[in-house]
C-alpha cells in the first residue's frame, strides 16, 4: 500500500495535537496485459514440399501494460508428428527452443519480443490440418487471459505423381510354352510419400499367370494386383515386377 501523512503544527499551544498528523493508505496494484500472436505467412502446406528460403513461424509477444511483466516465459506445442522443427532463434531461447520455455525476461508496457521458429514439412506428414499453438505466461497479474495463447492452423495436403513402366523380356518369335517376363516399376516422383499404393497388371488373354516378384499380391483370371511396400512409394521410389507364360 503507498501511504501519504500530513502534519499540522502551530506556534500557539495546542489543546489537541493527536489530531495534528492525518494519513491515507492507498492499495497498489499491478497489473499487465501480455498477448502473444503467430504468423507464418501461409494457410497450406503440402507434404514434401521445397520452399525456398524456407517456412518460418514468426512469433510476438507484447505487454500492453499498465505495468511492467515480469519474468514472461513463451511455451509452444510443436507438432512433431506432422512438422520437422529447425532453428530457434530469438531473446531468452536455448537448445530446447520454446518446447523447452523461452525466458524473454522483464517486458515494459509497450514492449514487444519476437522469436522465430523455422519448419519444414516431410514427405511423409499425414492428416489434413497441421496445428501449432504458442502459450506466454507471466507471474505479474493479467486481467485479460484471452490472448495468452494463439494457434496457427494451415491445410495440409498429400500430392504425388506417380509413373509407371513395363519392360518385357520377350523372344521373337514367342512359342508356345515359352516364358515371358514382364517387368512394371512404378517411380513416385512426390513430392509427398504414396501410401497404399498398387499396381494393376492386366495379362494378355494368350498369357498364363505363373508368379511375381511382388510380396503382396493377388491373381483374379488375367488380373493381377500388386499393393506397394511403403518404402517403395516414398518420394522418388521405385518398384514392382511380375511375370506370365504364353500360351495359346
Amino acid at each position: 500500500a503507498a501511504t501519504t501523512t500530513a502534519t499540522v503544527s502551530s506556534l500557539e499551544p495546542d489543546s489537541a495535537p493527536g489530531n495534528n498528523v492525518g494519513a491515507n493508505s492507498t492499495e497498489v496494484q499491478v497489473s499487465a496485459d501480455v498477448s502473444v500472436t503467430v504468423e507464418d505467412g501461409t494457410t497450406a502446406v503440402t507434404a514434401g514440399e521445397s520452399v525456398v528460403p524456407g517456412r518460418v513461424y514468426t512469433v510476438t509477444v507484447t505487454n500492453a501494460g499498465p505495468s511492467t511483466a515480469r519474468a514472461v516465459e513463451l511455451t509452444d506445442v510443436f507438432p512433431s508428428g506432422q512438422l520437422t522443427q529447425g532453428v530457434v532463434s530469438g531473446s531468452g531461447c536455448g537448445p530446447g527452443g520454446l518446447a523447452a520455455g523461452c525466458a524473454l525476461g522483464d517486458l515494459a508496457p509497450g514492449e514487444s519480443r519476437t522469436v522465430l521458429v523455422a519448419y519444414s514439412v516431410p514427405a511423409d506428414a499425414m492428416g489434413t490440418d497441421v496445428t501449432y499453438q504458442v502459450d506466454v505466461a507471466s507471474p505479474t497479474p493479467d486481467a485479460n487471459l484471452s490472448n495468452n495463447q494463439e494457434t496457427d492452423v494451415n491445410t495440409l495436403a498429400q500430392v504425388v505423381e506417380l509413373e509407371t513402366t513395363v519392360l518385357a523380356d520377350v523372344p521373337d518369335p514367342v512359342l508356345v510354352g515359352q516364358q515371358v517376363v514382364y517387368t512394371v516399376s512404378v517411380r513416385n516422383n512426390g513430392p509427398s510419400d504414396a501410401d497404399g499404393a498398387t499396381e494393376v497388371v492386366e495379362l494378355d488373354a494368350r498369357l498364363t499367370f505363373v508368379s511375381t516378384s511382388c510380396a503382396a499380391s493377388t491373381t483374379v483370371g488375367q488380373t493381377v494386383t500388386c499393393t506397394l511396400p511403403a518404402a517403395a512409394t516414398d518420394a522418388g521410389g521405385a518398384d514392382g515386377a511380375s511375370d506370365g507364360d504364353v500360351m495359346t
